[in-house]
């Protein structure tokens, strides 16, 4: 189970921390907030090319340094 999530300068999202808590999760915002790129974070974590297989380079923020982070936390306290 996903516990924690950090993203910098990934997509939209410039600095974003996620902290599920236990059960479902609801993604919700108008288009354009980052729904989706929160889940295409979450793929990449696992084998392959990430939810929609866009090139690495072209998933930083735009208006970024070029660079971005993915980081993760899972239950058993593994961190990715």
């Amino acid at each position: 189970m996903l516990t924690r999530l950090a993203l910098t300068d990934f997509r939209n999202h410039a600095d974003a921390l996620i902290e599920p808590g236990p059960g479902f999760v609801l993604l919700s915002g108008d288009n354009g907030a980052g729904k989706t790129n929160i889940l295409e974070a979450v793929s990449l974590l696992a084998p392959g090319r990430g939810l929609r297989g866009t090139p690495l380079r072209d998933m930083a923020r735009q208006q970024g340094d070029g660079g971005f982070a993915v980081a993760a936390r899972l239950a058993d306290e593994v961190a990715i």
